[in-house]
């Protein structure tokens, strides 16, 4: 039995039969009439996810249908059946809501095709709606948390440790933010990428609950091969489209010949997430982000991270406190980025340095051992 129920309007009996056959053999629910007035009476009634109407509604006006149908939550995808398309009756359809066309006569490749493409349409919205009540859900213990804090009288190391927690479930909020807004643009159009924003979403979500988890406590630290060049093309990837929105052209230069390394990839991508949202903040008007790896050869074989902003650049005198914690220039800034960073990174048995001048942009430098040591405790 299939999860989505089906309104049939055909005035043609002998079609209607026929579809209403073929949709029930595929284990679907179907409503099925030929009558308009009597469909039109029992589109609020009863309980469907798709419509297969003819174009031809008879004498109850199509837009009074489509109207109808659209006030349903969430709103049921319509596909209409024509003998002969017409472009502009076509595109102003689509206009109006109209989900998909089936040609008469219809072949069942052509009705299996189109519902197919509509049942994806259909899981991506009800997902779409799942990751709304649960980022509002984040939102609302995000200003819980806040309110508490300002009430009560806590341990000074408790109040940076929910700080901190709450700094980077924004960073996180943002990117499942982003990844919605870059699937709704790709709605229906360009169908191919729809599950690769809804991967992006679900990475993000479950990372944040990782990364929350082993903040609080509540989860051992997850170490795991990675390689530092593909996560760092994924997170791009990931933040492309508000880099292309924001004008931000990045250049990526990655040394092949960078191994592997042994580490909580959660962790370290959120010391990169942290320079990278710093970089971007940077840059409101667009510029250059490169980012390169690299080995060096030391007392210890590193991996070198190197991030390099064309934005505003960091003030002399505000150089020594770019680690502390608090430290902010930014009106709405938590003044956690760098220093969480930089406890990641010497908890790793690493070190990071920063470059900075005045309107000449920043460059962060992080070095990772090739051997590295469980993460030490953010204090």
């Amino acid at each position: 039995m299939k999860d989505y129920a089906i309104f049939i309007l055909e005035t043609d009996k002998l079609v209607e039969e026929a579809l209403k056959e073929t949709l029930q053999n595929e284990g679907y629910t179907v409503y099925s009439f030929t009558e308009p007035h009597q469909a039109f009476s029992y589109v609020s009634k009863i309980n469907f996810q798709i419509a297969i109407m003819d174009v031809n509604t008879g004498d109850v006006c199509l837009e009074d249908f489509l109207k109808e149908i659209k006030k349903k939550t969430p709103p049921p995808a319509v596909i209409l059946t024509v003998y002969i398309p017409e472009s502009e009756q076509m595109i102003r359809l689509v206009n109006r809501g109209v989900n998909g066309f089936l040609i008469k006569p219809i072949s069942m490749e052509a009705l299996a095709e189109v519902l197919s493409k509509v049942e994806k349409e259909f899981r991506v919205y009800e997902h779409m709606e799942e990751l709304k009540k649960e980022n509002q859900r984040l939102r609302e213990e995000k200003l819980s948390l806040e309110a508490n804090l300002s009430k009560a009288s806590l341990n000074i190391s408790v109040v940076k440790l929910a700080r901190i927690f709450l700094h980077e479930l924004k960073n996180y909020l943002t990117t499942i933010n982003l990844s919605l807004h870059n699937l709704k643009k790709q709605l229906p159009r360009q169908e191919e990428r729809i599950d690769k924003y809804l991967e992006v979403i679900s990475r993000s979500v479950n990372e944040a609950n990782n990364l929350a988890m082993m903040i609080l406590g509540l989860r051992k630290e997850r170490r795991e091969k990675i390689n530092v060049n593909h996560l760092l093309q994924e997170m791009v990837e990931m933040l492309d489209f508000e880099f292309r929105r924001q004008g931000i052209r990045v250049e990526l230069s990655l040394n092949e010949e960078v191994p592997p390394v042994d580490i909580n990839s959660s962790v370290l991508k959120q010391a990169i997430l942290n320079v990278i949202f710093n970089a971007k903040e940077a840059m409101p008007s667009g510029g250059e982000l490169k980012i390169k790896t690299d080995c060096t050869q030391e007392e210890l074989s590193y991996i070198l991270i190197d991030i390099q902003d064309s934005g505003r650049g960091i003030k002399e005198e505000d150089m020594e406190r770019i680690f502390s914690a608090g430290f902010t220039t930014k009106e709405d800034g938590s003044g956690l980025g760098l220093y969480v960073t930089k406890k990641i990174v010497e908890g790793m048995g690493g070190r990071i340095e920063v470059e900075s001048k005045p309107h000449r942009g920043t460059k962060v430098k992080m070095f990772l051992p090739l051997k590295v040591g469980k993460v030490a405790e953010v204090k």
